[in-house]
Protein backbone atom coordinates (compact mmCIF):
# COMPACT_ATOMS: atom_id res chain seq x y z
CA UNK A 1 0.00 0.00 0.00
CA UNK A 2 2.69 2.28 0.89
CA UNK A 3 4.40 1.83 -2.55
CA UNK A 4 1.52 2.24 -4.31
CA UNK A 5 0.84 5.32 -2.63
CA UNK A 6 4.47 6.94 -3.31
CA UNK A 7 3.83 5.90 -7.26
CA UNK A 8 0.29 7.81 -7.01
CA UNK A 9 1.68 11.03 -5.72
CA UNK A 10 4.54 10.64 -8.39
CA UNK A 11 1.97 10.60 -10.85
CA UNK A 12 0.23 13.59 -9.72
CA UNK A 13 3.30 15.40 -9.46
CA UNK A 14 4.73 14.63 -12.82
CA UNK A 15 1.16 15.58 -14.47
CA UNK A 16 2.08 19.17 -13.40
CA UNK A 17 5.53 19.23 -13.98
CA UNK A 18 6.57 16.45 -16.73
CA UNK A 19 10.34 18.04 -17.20
CA UNK A 20 11.41 18.00 -13.93
CA UNK A 21 14.24 15.42 -12.01
CA UNK A 22 12.00 16.06 -8.62
CA UNK A 23 9.47 12.76 -9.18
CA UNK A 24 13.17 10.87 -10.27
CA UNK A 25 14.73 12.07 -6.72
CA UNK A 26 11.58 11.67 -4.40
CA UNK A 27 11.00 7.98 -6.08
CA UNK A 28 14.84 7.28 -5.44
CA UNK A 29 14.84 9.00 -1.75
CA UNK A 30 11.72 7.42 -0.70
CA UNK A 31 13.03 3.99 -1.84
CA UNK A 32 16.10 4.23 0.42
CA UNK A 33 13.40 5.12 3.22
CA UNK A 34 12.42 1.13 2.51
CA UNK A 35 15.98 0.30 3.12
CA UNK A 36 16.08 2.04 6.49
CA UNK A 37 12.50 0.43 7.25
CA UNK A 38 14.39 -2.80 7.37
CA UNK A 39 16.46 -2.50 10.02
CA UNK A 40 13.56 -0.91 12.34
CA UNK A 41 12.13 -5.17 11.66
CA UNK A 42 15.66 -6.63 11.69
CA UNK A 43 16.12 -5.47 15.37
CA UNK A 44 12.43 -6.25 16.45
CA UNK A 45 12.06 -8.71 18.90
CA UNK A 46 15.59 -9.55 18.72
CA UNK A 47 15.19 -10.75 15.15
CA UNK A 48 18.62 -9.83 14.35
CA UNK A 49 19.92 -12.09 16.92
CA UNK A 50 17.34 -15.27 15.13
CA UNK A 51 18.77 -14.08 12.05
CA UNK A 52 22.63 -14.80 12.89
CA UNK A 53 21.77 -18.25 15.23
CA UNK A 54 21.08 -19.48 11.50
CA UNK A 55 23.14 -20.22 9.25
CA UNK A 56 23.92 -16.90 7.88
CA UNK A 57 27.44 -15.31 8.91
CA UNK A 58 27.49 -11.76 9.93
CA UNK A 59 29.45 -10.87 6.46
CA UNK A 60 26.54 -12.49 4.55
CA UNK A 61 23.65 -10.07 6.60
CA UNK A 62 25.33 -7.04 5.60
CA UNK A 63 26.05 -8.50 1.81
CA UNK A 64 22.23 -9.31 1.36
CA UNK A 65 21.63 -5.30 3.36
CA UNK A 66 24.07 -3.54 0.77
CA UNK A 67 22.27 -5.34 -2.49
CA UNK A 68 18.86 -5.03 -1.22
CA UNK A 69 19.55 -1.54 -1.11
CA UNK A 70 21.11 -1.18 -4.43
CA UNK A 71 18.42 -3.26 -5.99
CA UNK A 72 15.29 -0.98 -4.23
CA UNK A 73 17.39 2.11 -5.62
CA UNK A 74 18.09 1.53 -8.72
CA UNK A 75 14.56 0.22 -8.91
CA UNK A 76 13.18 3.40 -7.51
CA UNK A 77 14.88 5.34 -9.25
CA UNK A 78 14.32 3.50 -12.68
CA UNK A 79 10.54 4.41 -11.78
CA UNK A 80 11.30 7.91 -11.22
CA UNK A 81 12.80 8.00 -15.17
CA UNK A 82 10.25 5.74 -16.53
CA UNK A 83 7.43 8.49 -15.02
CA UNK A 84 9.26 11.67 -16.12
CA UNK A 85 9.70 10.43 -19.47
CA UNK A 86 6.26 9.09 -19.98
CA UNK A 87 4.86 12.34 -18.95
CA UNK A 88 7.61 14.36 -20.64
CA UNK A 89 6.76 12.62 -24.17
CA UNK A 90 10.07 10.95 -24.37
CA UNK A 91 12.01 13.95 -24.71
CA UNK A 92 14.95 14.48 -22.18
CA UNK A 93 17.65 16.99 -22.97
CA UNK A 94 21.44 16.61 -21.08
CA UNK A 95 20.95 18.51 -18.15
CA UNK A 96 17.96 16.47 -16.74
CA UNK A 97 19.64 13.56 -17.91
CA UNK A 98 22.64 14.73 -16.18
CA UNK A 99 20.42 15.33 -13.29
CA UNK A 100 19.28 11.99 -12.89
CA UNK A 101 22.72 10.38 -12.83
CA UNK A 102 23.42 12.65 -9.70
CA UNK A 103 20.66 11.35 -8.02
CA UNK A 104 21.95 8.65 -8.06
CA UNK A 105 25.16 8.98 -7.31
CA UNK A 106 24.25 11.01 -4.28
CA UNK A 107 21.90 8.36 -3.39
CA UNK A 108 24.48 5.94 -3.30
CA UNK A 109 27.14 8.20 -0.78
CA UNK A 110 23.51 8.90 1.17
CA UNK A 111 23.51 4.81 1.45
CA UNK A 112 26.93 4.68 2.29
CA UNK A 113 27.33 7.10 5.25
CA UNK A 114 23.05 5.32 6.73
CA UNK A 115 23.92 1.75 6.16
CA UNK A 116 27.27 1.59 8.76
CA UNK A 117 24.99 4.66 10.79
CA UNK A 118 22.45 2.15 11.28
CA UNK A 119 24.25 -0.98 11.90
CA UNK A 120 26.05 0.69 14.54
CA UNK A 121 23.50 2.60 16.38
CA UNK A 122 19.83 1.20 15.34
CA UNK A 123 17.02 2.43 13.73
CA UNK A 124 16.17 5.23 16.32
CA UNK A 125 19.46 6.71 17.32
CA UNK A 126 21.05 6.32 13.57
CA UNK A 127 17.76 8.76 11.94
CA UNK A 128 18.40 11.30 14.85
CA UNK A 129 22.65 11.06 13.93
CA UNK A 130 21.68 10.91 9.89
CA UNK A 131 19.64 14.21 10.45
CA UNK A 132 21.91 15.96 12.03
CA UNK A 133 25.01 14.92 9.58
CA UNK A 134 22.89 16.36 6.84
CA UNK A 135 22.34 19.23 8.65
CA UNK A 136 25.63 19.50 8.88
CA UNK A 137 27.02 18.62 5.27
CA UNK A 138 24.42 21.11 4.39
CA UNK A 139 25.22 23.98 6.06
CA UNK A 140 29.07 23.54 5.16
CA UNK A 141 27.81 22.94 1.91
CA UNK A 142 26.29 26.43 0.47
CA UNK A 143 28.34 28.56 3.50
CA UNK A 144 31.89 27.22 1.10
CA UNK A 145 30.88 26.88 -2.18
CA UNK A 146 30.42 29.71 -4.41
CA UNK A 147 27.90 28.96 -7.08
CA UNK A 148 28.00 32.04 -8.83
CA UNK A 149 31.84 31.33 -9.62
CA UNK A 150 32.02 27.39 -10.02
CA UNK A 151 33.22 26.80 -13.50
CA UNK A 152 34.31 23.17 -13.10
CA UNK A 153 32.86 21.12 -16.47
CA UNK A 154 30.09 18.85 -15.83
CA UNK A 155 31.71 15.27 -17.22
CA UNK A 156 34.54 14.98 -14.78
CA UNK A 157 32.69 16.06 -11.73
CA UNK A 158 30.19 13.51 -13.01
CA UNK A 159 33.00 10.75 -13.20
CA UNK A 160 34.77 12.01 -10.12
CA UNK A 161 31.02 11.84 -8.23
CA UNK A 162 30.65 8.26 -9.62
CA UNK A 163 33.86 7.17 -8.49
CA UNK A 164 33.70 8.56 -5.27
CA UNK A 165 30.11 6.75 -4.87
CA UNK A 166 31.84 3.42 -6.28
CA UNK A 167 34.50 4.24 -3.37
CA UNK A 168 32.82 5.02 -0.18
CA UNK A 169 29.87 2.19 -1.06
CA UNK A 170 33.16 -0.32 -1.04
CA UNK A 171 34.28 1.13 1.68
CA UNK A 172 30.98 1.57 3.53
CA UNK A 173 30.97 -2.21 2.80
CA UNK A 174 33.62 -3.01 4.91
CA UNK A 175 33.19 -0.81 7.52
CA UNK A 176 29.86 -2.04 8.02
CA UNK A 177 31.15 -6.14 8.54
CA UNK A 178 33.45 -4.55 10.66
CA UNK A 179 30.61 -2.99 12.86
CA UNK A 180 28.50 -6.10 13.21
CA UNK A 181 31.55 -8.10 13.85
CA UNK A 182 32.57 -6.16 17.04
CA UNK A 183 28.68 -5.61 17.79
CA UNK A 184 27.21 -7.69 20.80
CA UNK A 185 24.08 -9.53 20.20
Amino acid sequence: KFILLIIIISLIVACSNSQSSFITSYLTFLGTGLILNSFSYDTYQNGLTYLLALPFSKKDYVKEKYIYALIITICSWLSGIIISLVFSQFRMDKELVLSHLMILMIAALYLSVIMPINIKYGREKGSTIIIIIVLLVSLAFFQFIDFKNLSMPLPPFMFGLLVAAIIFYLFSYHQSISILNHKEL
